[in-house]
């Protein structure tokens, strides 16, 4: 029974002395999507960029199917993950599924300019220290320069502190971000 085993059987199997292993199964990850570019194998390593929104998601598709060079900052993308937004926190340990024989040197995160977005990226940093998790600068300085007067947010979300991701961002940036 899978599902009880990944809800209370972790700690019924450590008062048993038992492991996952002993009864010959193993966790499952929720997986996301996933475009792998350039399969063959990089000795320098790889790059992901995880998106937030499917819109967007599809448009950086679009553009890398097109010209997979094409990428601003001179970031180059070899991996481009759907994250659908909070739910990546919990699927991005399937990437050790993806990335069993990749180095990945770097994972550039793009989401929204508010609240949930940033959150959204600090949770999956803090969770995943492993990883070289960063935010895509270009893409958020692109979003910021064509942005003059941001909509207003549509729902309440709660505050929290943002240094963490603002820190990426020179300060004429950190300002903007910060009155957005």
């Amino acid at each position: 029974d899978e599902k009880y085993l990944s809800q209370h059987g972790e700690a019924l199997l450590k008062r048993l002395g038992l492991s996952l292993e002993s009864l010959n199964c193993y966790k499952t990850y929720e997986a996301f999507f996933y475009i792998l570019y350039n399969n063959s194998v990089n000795l320098n390593g790889y790059n992901a960029l995880i998106i937030e929104n499917k819109d967007t998601f599809m448009s950086i598709m679009k553009l890398l199917n097109r010209n997979p060079e094409a990428m601003p900052g001179d970031k180059k993308v070899h991996l481009l993950i759907y994250g659908e937004g909070k739910k990546i926190i919990n699927s991005f340990k399937f990437m050790e599924e993806i990335t069993r024989d990749r180095l990945i040197n770097n994972i550039y995160y793009f989401g929204d300019i508010d609240y949930e977005g940033v959150g959204i990226f600090l949770n999956l940093k803090g969770t995943y220290p492993a990883y070289n998790i960063i935010p895509h600068v270009d893409f958020y300085k692109k979003l910021v320069d064509i942005a003059d007067l941001p909509p207003k947010l549509k729902s309440s979300q709660d505050s929290l502190n943002i240094e963490g991701f603002l820190k990426y961002f020179d300060e004429c940036y950190r300002l903007r971000m910060t009155n957005i």
